[in-house]
């Protein structure tokens, strides 16, 4: 039975510089239900289509019922127009997002959001989506005129009505006299330890990759390892005749097995 009670977005403005918040990202109900059961505050997960989003909310609801759920909206639907991005956070919000996040959209879209009541979370200093203009995915925030970039941003923000912003790949300093500065929510993803919030991707916390991991990261299981050992271990047992065993098997009681086999062939 679930007993968390689930942080409202008041509750989560409440711990501000009163207790530093976890966010990690979920891909489907094992990974909510174990990062729920391991009292994770917020979990977020963004998608490519709205097709997409639409199945996979209802399954990361399922698995986390009573954690804030962020959904990052898909740029491709939502940058044309103010109309379809609210209509599809709405959708998201219906589907069971708590806050939508829309990586690189302006902040007139944001305020448009949060005119109808959206919780919604921005994103500044390293934006993937427009990542070309900053030299590629690189650090943002190491000159005084950067810097003061991701602060302005920051503040347009909160302007524009979010209750958080995702800080990524910010120099800690910058991103600590940033978050003393606002009152919205800075969610740090490698804008290092005084945000009011700390996210890493659940890809990088289970190693469930052999690819990069970033400086932010720290792998505290190596699953992806512990994967290929154990379908090695299946794929020998199979060469080897010691999978599957009779206990692996279903059984037939011999008097049902004489009878189909005197009446296979005929």
């Amino acid at each position: 039975m679930d007993t968390k009670k689930k942080m409202t977005v008041k509750d989560l403005l409440a711990c501000k510089g009163k207790r530093v918040l976890s966010m990690t990202t979920v891909n489907d109900h094992f990974t909510a239900r174990a990062a729920e059961l391991a009292g994770i505050d917020i979990v977020g997960r963004g998608g490519d289509n709205v097709e997409e989003m639409c199945v996979a909310l209802p399954d990361l609801r399922s698995g986390a019922p009573n954690t804030p759920l962020i959904y990052n909206i898909p740029v491709t639907y939502t940058y044309p127009s103010e109309s379809e991005t609210i209509r599809i956070a709405m959708l998201a919000m219906k589907h069971g997002a708590d806050i939508i996040a829309n990586s690189g959209n302006t902040f007139a879209r944001f305020k448009a959001l949060a005119d109808l009541g959206i919780p919604t979370m921005g994103h500044v200093g390293l934006v993937p989506v427009k990542s070309t203009w900053v030299g590629g995915l690189v650090a943002v925030g190491k000159t005084c005129d950067q810097a003061l970039q991701v602060y302005r941003d920051t503040v347009a923000f909160q302007d524009a009505g979010a209750m958080m912003v995702e800080m990524e790949c910010v120099p800690e300093k910058i991103a600590a006299e940033i978050a003393k500065r606002v009152d919205l929510l800075v969610v740090s993803l490698g804008s290092g330890r005084f945000c009011d919030v700390q996210f890493m991707f659940s890809c990088d916390i289970l190693g469930q990759h052999d690819g990069h991991y970033p400086r932010h990261s720290k792998k505290y299981r190596n699953f992806f390892d512990e994967s290929v050992k154990a379908f090695g271990e299946y794929r020998e047992d199979i060469s080897s005749g010691e999978y599957p065993q009779p206990t692996n098997t279903i059984k037939i009681e011999d008097e049902e097995f004489e009878k189909f086999m005197e009446k296979v062939d005929k």
